[in-house]
């Protein structure tokens, strides 16, 4: 709540039917924040105390961006968030599995709270047509990745995080192409990333 009110907000509106969080709701009463009262039942509005002279919102601030996942739950513990920083698709998922397409570059956020520690990315990836994928973490290359179109290939690249948000940056030289019926242009395709930490 400091934060939204650093920036300026002077109230947060909460509408039942697209978050139906109880426990959020009693921890915001707890709070002892002001409600506004509302006719319709479904939307529950708290008064917040801007600061003056308001602050301008970061838009780089990690708990304003999209998760790459499109869910809205946290990560497993010992993991970072996974951001959407632009150039994805829409997310899609089928039992088990999580994916996006790009085109030619896509940029992923790791945004991680711990102290610095190893770890490796896993993911699934596939492309349009033969060519090799380049991944970077804030500008070092983890690797190349070769990738032949219409094969997935399972991928593990070591990869250590510092505090804070790391950009990491798919880049893809190959081909366009439009599977099946799919308006879109597409590049490559990962599924199911997640970055997970070397034992200690």
């Amino acid at each position: 709540m400091a934060r939204l009110q650093e920036a300026g907000f002077g109230a947060l509106w909460l509408d039942r039917r697209g978050y139906t969080d109880e426990a959020l709701l009693t921890q915001l009463r707890s709070l002892g924040l002001p409600e506004i009262p509302c006719a319709r039942p479904e939307i529950v509005i708290f008064r917040l105390q801007p600061q003056a002279p308001s602050g301008v919102p970061d838009r780089k601030d990690p708990r304003l961006l999209p998760h790459w996942s499109a869910a809205t739950e946290n990560p497993p513990p010992g993991q970072p968030w996974l951001l959407d920083l632009g150039g994805w698709s829409p997310a899609e998922r089928a039992s088990g599995r999580i994916w996006r397409w790009g085109r030619r570059e896509a940029r992923v956020g790791l945004d991680w709270a711990g102290p610095p520690r190893a770890g490796e990315l896993r993911f699934t990836v596939t492309s349009a047509a033969d060519a090799p994928l380049a991944i970077r973490c804030e500008g070092r290359e983890l690797g190349p990745v070769a990738i032949q179109g219409g094969q997935r290939r399972e991928v593990r690249l070591p990869c250590a995080l510092a505090p804070g948000l790391q950009e990491l940056t798919f880049h893809y030289s190959g081909r366009l192409r439009r599977l099946g019926r799919d308006s879109r242009q597409i590049g490559f395709m990962v599924e199911n990333l997640e970055w997970v930490p070397r034992p200690e």
